[in-house]
């Protein structure tokens, strides 16, 4: 199989529930350039994408705010029948 065929940046718009990309500022295994070509690829109205200040590739749920946006998109986006 061709890796263009199954890449995220090439079938995000196919999502039809909300994403939430969530990638550190100093990501060095991930360029942040990559994080927002995806998020550009995708959706405008289900896509949303948060540039984390001052972490890197598997830090990100350190962040103070991490946990408070997190639980937001998935209230927001999980329909109350089931939460």
């Amino acid at each position: 199989m061709k890796f263009e065929k199954i890449a995220p940046v090439n079938n995000i718009q196919n999502i039809e529930g909300s994403v939430f990309l969530i990638h550190g500022n100093y990501d060095k295994v991930i360029p942040i350039e990559q994080g927002k070509k995806l998020r550009d690829a995708g959706n405008p109205g289900t896509t949303q994408f948060w540039a984390v200040p001052d972490k890197g590739h598997n830090d990100c749920h350190h962040h103070p705010e991490f946990w408070k946006k997190l639980v937001s998109f998935l209230q927001a986006s999980i329909p109350e029948t089931y939460s």
